[in-house]
């Protein structure tokens, strides 16, 4: 397992750590929509007034609900024990012949059938404790700790309800597959705000020792999973975005351990693993690019390379100036979109959308100290 597991971190990397994540999964990033007009944002913060309104009113709704669980589901995966993650891949369709199996593919139309499984359940639960974490923060109220205390145990530490870490059985195909490895993305909301909400909830003494240690150990048995599964092997040999959120979650959950030198090891290879493999000289996205909507795609993956470098910016990796053998870049996959936004093409009746370019051009901006 990983190096000091359950271990608190170090006060310099967990300060860094809880600021990281914040801005880079604050409350103001909305869950990726197929349309691109949510893309993860990055250090925005809670400075504006009507935001913490918002957030306060949210922690009070949050406050009457009971926590959502993995054992809540129709019917038990294949394994037999519903504390298994389990979700179906979006994308794919009962057969129009038979209306039944096997299931068949239509890139970028979502099969609400999805919406009965677990994928809907991990965004809230993730979402949403980082939510009542941050109303704890900003007001002291101890309700909102508690709540949150009580959402973790229940998805983390109770024999009964806790999720198995891993996701074996998540992006299932009726009659094809009953897990693949692109499940493995559906981790992001677990990595967006549990590290943060669970070290604040900890050293602000709503977690208890015992507490604290179980779901850290939690984490690194997942950790164990995505480095030694086939599933996780797969992911992390892809050259799409899959493998850049794959590094994403990774990375975060080696922060969260302690495990630094581990983190820092991941980070250091994004350049000849992620941006040489998946960014052409022009700055295309090739991968991206045949997708149903391929300009979504692209700035999909474009945020999870942003929040690599804004991940190795803190732990001195500089990820956005890397250039490729081919002269291929970051910089140039953003400088190739906003040419094709400029001149207004079209590809599979999508174009850029402008105002997550914008977006992105941001975070960029703030990591290259001006415009890429």
């Amino acid at each position: 397992g990983p190096r000091n597991a359950g271990k608190p971190v170090s006060t310099p990397f967990k300060t860094l750590f809880r600021g990281l994540l914040v801005v880079v999964f604050g409350l103001s990033v909305p869950a990726y929509s197929d349309n691109g007009e949510n893309p993860p944002k990055g250090r925005t913060g809670l400075q504006d007034f009507d935001q913490e309104k918002k957030l306060v009113s949210k922690a009070d709704e949050l406050l009457l609900r009971d926590p959502p669980t993995i054992v809540d589901k129709p019917e038990a995966p294949p394994s037999g024990d519903r504390r298994d993650y389990q979700s179906l891949s979006i994308y794919w369709w009962p057969n129009p012949i038979n209306r039944g199996v096997p299931y068949v593919y239509v890139d970028g139309a979502r099969n609400p059938e999805a919406d009965k499984l677990d994928e809907p359940k991990v965004w809230d639960f993730g979402e949403n404790v980082g939510v009542l974490t941050r109303a704890y923060v900003l007001t002291g109220n101890e309700a909102y700790a508690e709540t949150a205390r009580t959402w973790l145990m229940a998805w983390f530490v109770d024999e009964k309800t806790r999720m198995n870490p891993h996701f074996r059985y998540a992006q299932a195909v009726p009659g094809w597959m009953d897990g693949t490895p692109m499940g493995i993305l559906e981790g992001l909301p677990l990595s967006r705000n549990i590290p943060n909400a669970v070290t604040t909830l900890y050293e602000k003494g709503k977690l208890s020792e015992s507490e604290y240690q179980q779901i850290c150990a939690w984490f690194s048995a997942l950790v164990d999973w995505l480095d030694n599964s086939p599933q996780g092997n797969y992911v992390d040999s892809l050259e799409n975005n899959h493998a850049n959120w794959f590094d994403v979650q990774l990375v975060s959950y080696h922060v969260f351990l302690g495990n630094e030198a581990r983190a820092r090891q991941i980070l250091e290879r994004v350049g000849d693993r992620r941006i040489a493999r998946q960014i052409e000289q022009d700055g295309a996205q090739p991968a991206e690019l045949v997708r149903a909507k391929p300009y979504a795609y692209c700035v999909y993956n474009l945020n999870a390379l942003l929040t690599l470098c804004e991940f190795g910016e803190d732990m001195g990796v500089d990820i956005f100036g890397y250039t490729a053998p081919s002269g291929a870049s970051i910089g140039k996959a953003l400088q190739f979109l906003e040419a094709e936004e400029r001149e207004g093409k079209s590809r599979n009746k999508e174009k850029v959308n402008r105002a997550a370019l914008n977006e992105l051009f941001h975070r960029a901006g703030r990591l290259h100290g001006s415009n890429p």
